[in-house]
């Protein structure tokens, strides 16, 4: 075939087919995304409601947990296939896998931080005993962990000092420092992709930022008006920081200049749970209403919504392509959302 015809051939190509070989994605915005986005699978498994999901960095293995305290992997690249590790809890609260796709870590009531092998699926490590439940956890770039618990609470059995607890895993799970971090409950916790800031966030409704290596306080920034309930960083841009909170809101922070640089308020009902794709230009957010709000997060502008949910949305993340979204429900539902 001669090398005009060959181009010509190429870009006749239907956008579907092309879409559909090996490797090529098109850039899409925010807007295509959200306008394209239909549920195209749900995963069933669960009976509790979903308590946490995390993808692997490959994007082939996914874990849900469930407010039962079941743990589940799916193997998403042949066809979605259910695996049960066997590791229960009596509720969890968290689940991480590191950034290298070594270790998956998962806590909850049960006050201990479990390590992982995702190729074998078995437990090779767990923290000593925190203080309390385990709410949330974080992996640095560094095989570092962090986790979050509560070191104090009053008579009536509420918190009244939040800890960070810092682990160091290499098959074992070392305690390596832990410190008082906030009045109350920690609820999220988010290391940036260069490892320089660890976030805090929770009930106390303020977000702090610590220094990893010595847990010293960087800075603190207020604004929402209620419980903080999840934070992530930008891969794309380190200082970047989102935060979404029951006072209806996603907030966006530029963590050098220490300002708040983006108030997104198109929820009606509490925010339960975030995910922005790795290239760092679609946000996707969650909580009680039944539908998931997809967001240009440079503009600040609802780009669309994925609507008809059977339940309200607990649990969000972006496959590493950016191609789907996970959306865990308070039903049990493991929801496949894409274009």
């Amino acid at each position: 075939m001669k090398a005009g015809l060959r181009r010509w051939f190429f870009w006749a190509l239907t956008p579907a087919l092309v879409m559909a070989l090996p490797g090529c994605h098109r850039k899409v915005t925010p807007e295509q995304w959200a306008q394209a986005a239909k549920v195209k699978k749900a995963l069933t498994g669960h009976a509790g409601s979903i308590t946490a999901l995390t993808i692997s960095p490959e994007g082939n293995l996914l874990a849900s947990a469930d407010s039962n305290g079941k743990l589940l992997f799916w193997d998403l690249k042949n066809g979605d296939e259910k695996k049960d590790p066997g590791l229960r809890s009596s509720e969890f609260f968290a689940l991480a896998f590191s950034k290298d796709g070594k270790y998956l870590a998962a806590a909850g009531r049960d006050q201990t931080v479990f390590v992982l092998d995702p190729a074998t699926m078995k437990v090779i490590g767990s923290s000593p005993a925190l203080p309390d439940q385990v709410l949330a956890l974080a992996w640095s770039p560094y095989d570092t962990l962090a986790a979050s618990s509560c070191n104090r609470k009053d008579p009536a059995g509420l918190c009244l000092e939040g800890q960070i607890a810092v682990f160091k895993v290499a098959g074992a799970v070392a305690p390596v420092m832990s410190w008082p971090a906030h009045q109350q409950y920690i609820k999220a916790l988010a290391f940036s992709k260069d490892g320089k800031y660890l976030a805090s966030g929770g009930m106390d409704k303020m977000i702090m930022i610590w220094n990893p290596d010595n847990g010293s306080q960087l800075k603190t920034f207020s604004g929402h008006e209620n419980r903080i309930n999840e934070l992530l960083f930008s891969s794309a841009d380190p200082n970047l920081l989102f935060s979404a909170s029951l006072d209806d809101t996603v907030r966006i922070w530029d963590v050098a200049s220490g300002k708040e640089s983006n108030l997104l308020h198109g929820q009606q009902g509490e925010v339960y749970a975030i995910a922005l794709s790795a290239d760092g230009k679609t946000l996707a957010s969650g909580g009680q209403e039944p539908k998931v709000v997809i967001w240009n997060p440079k503009t600040g502008e609802k780009a669309g919504e994925v609507t008809g949910l059977t339940g309200q949305v607990m649990a969000l993340a972006f496959s590493p392509d950016g191609q789907t979204l996970i959306a865990g429900l308070d039903d049990g539902s493991v929801l496949l959302i894409g274009r």
